[in-house]
Order: structure tokens, then C-alpha cells, then sequence
């Protein structure tokens, strides 16, 4: 039995014992997508009731609630970030959506050295924490999967 603990943000601390099997190495100095589902994520052991960005050892709410709400706007974090991510990874929730209205995101980050890479939010999850525990320059959006 590992004991671990869970913060939900905005909600409160608890703690639970559970048996765990770790898929990839822990470091916790690097942001590690745990779970997800339709509600939210948990990042690094803290629940997150809502879209999530997460870059290197950060995570943070995003106020988004559907694709449509996806936009330069939305994402402007990511250019504030140093040095600015070479991949961003955008997850649309359970399935990937039509890239015509996310086309402008691909021109506007391409400018700015990052490219930006459209999928369902279990591929994005999946794909942020394999690259980001190899130390790569990623980041990641993402929508839960409804």
C-alpha cells in the first residue's frame, strides 16, 4: 500500500491509500497527467474540476468549455511561457474535432516557433507525458473528454 494525496482545487485535501502501479517514472519536479474524465483531470495529484494547460511542472485552469471557445485568445499563456514550448498539444476532448476552426492557432504559434498539434484528449494526455518526462519543450491543452 502507497499513501497518496489528492488536492482538489477550490474543494478540499484528503488522503486515501491505494494500490498503484507507476506506467512511467515519477519526477515530481515535471507536471504528470494522472487521470481524467468527463468531470476534469488530475495533474500531479491534484484534481482539477475543469479544462487544464500544463507546461513543464505547471498546471493551470483554462476557461475554456467547448472547441468553439479554443482560440489565440484562450491559449495567449503560451506565449507568455520561457522558453516557449516547441509543441502544443491540443486536446478536444473524446474525439478529434474539424481543424478548420482551429486552423488560425497553427498559423499564429507556427509564427512563433511552436507547432501545434490537434487530437482527442486521451491522445494529448498520453502524448504530453511521455514527451515531457523525456524533457522535451511541450505543452498541453486540454478539454475533458464528455
Amino acid at each position: 500500500m502507497q499513501k497518496s494525496q489528492r488536492t482538489r482545487v477550490g474543494v478540499r485535501h484528503r488522503s486515501s491509500k491505494t494500490d498503484e502501479i507507476a506506467l512511467i517514472d515519477e519526477n515530481e519536479s515535471l507536471a504528470r497527467i494522472d487521470a481524467y474524465g468527463a468531470k476534469g483531470f488530475i495533474v500531479n495529484n491534484v484534481e482539477y474540476y475543469s479544462p487544464v494547460m500544463v507546461y513543464g511542472s505547471t498546471a493551470l485552469l483554462w476557461n475554456v468549455e467547448s472547441v468553439k471557445d479554443i482560440s489565440v485568445e484562450s491559449l495567449a499563456v503560451i506565449e507568455l511561457v520561457k522558453p516557449s514550448p516547441e509543441l502544443l498539444l491540443i486536446g478536444c476532448g473524446a474525439t478529434r474535432q474539424n481543424r478548420a476552426n482551429l486552423g488560425a492557432l497553427e498559423d499564429f504559434f507556427g509564427q512563433h516557433g511552436t507547432v501545434v498539434e490537434i487530437m482527442d484528449t486521451s491522445s494529448a494526455a498520453s502524448t504530453f507525458n511521455v514527451l515531457n518526462q523525456e524533457g522535451r519543450s511541450v505543452a498541453a491543452a486540454l478539454l475533458p473528454p464528455k
